[in-house]
């Protein structure tokens, strides 16, 4: 068995590196811990113009976060560094302008064929959280909808001119393509992994009807929109974009900062978390953004969260386990020498080959015959050992 203190330690190498949340600090942070962040960076010779250039794409995409952080806290910047920011801060917003376009287009085919969607992620955050869509570069446009109008919905995108007959995927995810080349996702759930769910039903009695390039539209709730985000860090592409750490901080924000009738309902994310069984994941994100970007969570909140992750079930960790690696062969490398004990990290490999009864009943969907558990575990054992064999070597 694999224990709540082995998960939480293989959940957090999905978390930011140092170099990447001092960045994010001097991005955030008020003007003292933006400064200081931004001396820290410097203090360790760290070259910020380079890494916006060779970081990989979650560090370019906080360049005009960056720009306006060094005028707002007056950060001292090369020029080199400032003409980097000011020409991302362009590209996006001509991209913004762009991607208002697909979505008023995407917008009619939708509601033309009386199919109703909850706008998600970038989309949704980008005016109203960010107040700025070009703080926010969204690289698709993610829409929930009913899992009975899934297909309908891309059929009335492909007769809009998008491109793509990709069947639906087990984590509920139908994708097309704008005829831009911009990705359109279809989901059916707001999770991917199904344990953690998250359906329609669930999500449409929990929206608010905002303004997304000048169409009105419904997105979720920020108490709501905040879990997703962080649940959707502890999947294994979660590291590789920075956002998810920029979203969760401007939704708190958002919620307190802003003039907002009322504050951040946190308990509307304990409820959600309490459905949808993922204590783990947002203790070990929820933990990272009170201690690195200081979001005040309230204790009581915290308390509970950490309850539901020490008593976690074992299909639980499994689960929480196997989205650690979802994405990239890196991640699992990653995992798999996380900081635990040795006698740890070989139960972690055989649990990885070798996965629980529950867990395959949960994979396969029904409860299995003695035949269908052969058949799994023989092609689980053969594909997660060609997987582990790099990382021992």
């Amino acid at each position: 068995m694999v224990s709540n203190d082995v998960c939480t330690a293989v959940l957090a190498t999905n978390l930011p590196g140092h170099t990447e949340t001092l960045l994010l600090q001097a991005c955030l942070l008020d003007r003292k811990g933006s400064r200081q962040a931004w001396d820290s960076l410097a203090e360790r010779g760290v070259n910020v113009s380079d890494l916006l250039t060779h970081g990989g794409h979650g560090m370019r995409r906080l360049a005009p976060l960056l720009y306006e952080a060094l005028a707002r806290n007056d950060l001292d910047a090369g020029s080199d560094l400032l003409t980097r920011c000011r020409m991302a801060s362009m590209r996006e917003e001509l991209r913004a302008r762009a991607f208002a376009r697909v979505i008023a287009g995407v917008f009619d085919a939708l509601e033309n064929a009386g199919i109703q969607f909850i706008v998600l992620k970038g989309a949704a955050l980008a005016e109203p959280v960010y107040g700025n869509p070009v703080l926010r570069h969204s690289h698709d446009l993610e829409l929930l909808v009913p899992e009975a109008d899934v297909y309908r919905a891309a059929a009335a995108l492909r007769e809009a001119g998008c491109d793509g007959s990709e069947p639906l995927r087990a984590g509920g995810k139908l994708r097309v393509f704008h005829d831009s080349g911009l990705p359109v996702v279809l989901r059916t759930r707001l999770f991917e992994p199904a344990l953690y769910g998250g359906d329609w039903e669930w999500c449409c009695e929990r929206t608010v009807t905002v303004s997304v390039a000048d169409r009105e539209a419904r997105i979720l709730k920020p108490e709501l929109s905040l879990h997703h985000v962080c649940v959707h860090a502890a999947y294994g592409h979660g590291r590789s974009s920075l956002q998810w750490v920029t979203d969760a901080v401007m939704l708190v924000r958002g919620r307190t900062d802003r003039g907002s009738d009322r504050g951040f309902d946190w308990t509307e994310v304990l409820a959600s978390m309490k459905r949808s069984n993922t204590g783990l994941p947002l203790s070990t994100v929820l933990g990272y953004l009170e201690r690195e970007l200081g979001v005040a969570v309230p204790e009581h909140v915290t308390t509970e969260v950490r309850r539901a992750a020490d008593q976690a079930t074992g299909l639980e960790r499994e689960v929480s386990l196997r989205c650690v690696w979802w994405g990239r062969p890196g991640n699992f490398t990653k995992a798999i020498r996380a900081e635990v004990g040795l006698l740890d990290r070989v139960m972690l490999a055989l649990r990885i080959a070798v996965p629980s009864p529950d867990y395959a009943a949960y994979r396969i969907g029904r409860t299995p015959g003695i035949r269908a558990l052969t058949a799994y575990y023989a092609g689980r054992a053969t594909r997660q050992t060609a997987r582990m064999l790099p990382v021992w070597r």
